[in-house]
């Protein structure tokens, strides 16, 4: 009995020395999505930036509040509300880059994770809409839980982007 309690308790630490070290290995990773829109770029950006209208694509969006600066200006800070599965998710954004109808950047930070998200906007008549996110956790646990969660976080995105493409081509 005792040797099978110690063999429980050393695979139990090996498994979780596993998890943990991919949080020292993977510190952070990146994604991207990609978006083919049937409309003008300056269509596309201005619907991607009415933030009246993100509720209509950012899946559980419940708006923001302004915490410095102004919107669309580099340097303001926005305090992003989430309900997701019935909790309340919030995080900092800060606006890095907003160049119009070309990009638009920012940064995000919470307790469990620090990011940055690129998109950038290109082409005519269609206009692709591409993200390029760049996510890490604030610890080791979190790095190691967010690494393993990379694709069905690039999967949320996705869904967001393809809710956004269906709205700004309606």
């Amino acid at each position: 009995m005792k040797t099978a309690l110690k063999y429980l308790t050393l695979g139990v630490i090996i498994i979780v020395l596993g998890f943990l070290s991919l949080g020292l290995i993977h510190t952070s990773f990146t994604y991207s999505n990609t978006i083919t829109v049937d409309s003008s770029v300056e269509d596309a950006f201005a619907a991607f930036t009415d933030e009246s209208r993100a509720g209509e694509w950012l899946i559980g969006y419940k708006g923001y509040d302004v915490l410095e600066g102004e919107p669309h200006k580099p340097g303001s800070k926005f305090l992003m509300k989430f309900e997701v599965e019935g909790n309340m998710m919030e995080f900092t954004e800060t606006l890095t880059a907003f160049k119009q109808n070309e990009e638009f950047s920012f940064d995000m930070e919470t307790e469990y994770f620090n990011g940055s998200v690129e998109v950038k906007f290109s082409g005519s008549h269609p206009c692709i809409i591409e993200a390029t996110t760049v996510t890490s956790g604030t610890n080791v646990f979190y790095c190691s839980m967010f690494y393993l969660m990379q694709s069905a976080l690039k999967d949320q995105s996705q869904k967001n982007y393809d809710l956004l493409k269906d709205m700004i081509e309606q």
